[in-house]
């Protein structure tokens, strides 16, 4: 770590905690994430650059009101990020 960069290592723990805000996950990173398994479970032997293909194809025709069930996903996720980033933080400190 350079002298003045912010964040810190906990006690005792080899890891360094940045103190740099956690991005917000775009709905579609959440929808990738949820079809990256299932395609790969369904297709073994296509190639990663196939299954994202079809994954962008999917998404490109997925109705807004599919689309908005995974930007709630996104925020749950985010909101789940910030409070664990919190947390970590309130350790450091005390």
């Amino acid at each position: 770590r350079v002298d003045g960069e912010q964040g810190s290592r906990v006690p005792g723990a080899s890891t360094y905690v940045s103190q740099r805000a956690v991005a917000k996950p775009s709905s579609y990173q959440m929808f990738v994430k949820s079809m990256t398994q299932q395609l790969q479970q369904q297709h073994p032997e296509n190639k990663q650059a196939e299954n994202m293909r079809k994954i962008g194809e999917l998404w490109r025709n997925m109705p807004p009101e599919e689309r908005e069930r995974y930007a709630q996903e996104a925020q749950v996720a985010h909101e789940a990020n910030q409070a664990q980033q919190a947390h970590q933080q309130a350790a450091l400190a005390g």
